[in-house]
């Protein structure tokens, strides 16, 4: 969670903290909102390893992708963590997913004015867009992939993740 002007933004991993610890998502929330020190970053070789794989891995998931749909992977850039950033990342996705430009959208953003999420990799199929996660968690909170599906559905409120008003079915499954 992070603060946009005098906006709160949450992700899926403040989704995940929650369904682990409530306290603890409200502990970090009073951090962010100045009324408490945060708690210290400590260095964790085991969490740096399993980034590191995760990263690896998700690599591997592009490259097959990609030889899997020559010419038709779109990747994305992180976005800037602002009002503009986020939003213009956010239409910039819904375009692509509308249009017939790509079969794979990498690092896609969800944004609807509260909360972001990026999926790792989304897939054409013939029943619309299938979501896959490739990375491992990288923070020592819980299990990922349930609030992954938020990512989808929380900012479209149960719409189709192309914003339009077909039934929102996504799939989601881990990379290969």
């Amino acid at each position: 969670m992070f603060l946009l002007g005098d906006r709160l933004v949450t992700s899926p991993s403040d989704l995940r903290l929650a369904a682990t610890c409530e306290f603890a998502l409200v502990r970090t929330l009073d951090a962010r909102l100045g009324r408490i020190a945060g708690l210290p970053v400590t260095d964790d070789a085991m969490l740096a390893r399993v980034a590191e794989l995760g990263t690896q891995h998700e690599q591997r998931e592009l490259l097959r992708l990609s030889a899997r749909h020559p010419g038709r992977v779109l990747q994305f850039p992180r976005p800037a963590y602002t009002l503009e950033g986020l939003t213009t990342a956010h239409e910039t996705t819904l375009a692509t997913l509308r249009g017939d430009s790509a079969d794979v959208v990498v690092q896609a953003t969800f944004f609807d004015g509260g909360f972001v999420g990026h999926s790792d990799f989304l897939e054409r199929t013939d029943d619309g867009w299938l979501v896959m996660d490739a990375k491992l968690a990288r923070s020592g909170v819980g299990p990922r992939a349930p609030p992954d599906r938020c990512v989808c559905r929380v900012p479209h409120r149960g719409r189709h993740p192309d914003g339009t008003d077909r039934p929102a079915r996504p799939g989601h499954r881990r990379a290969e």
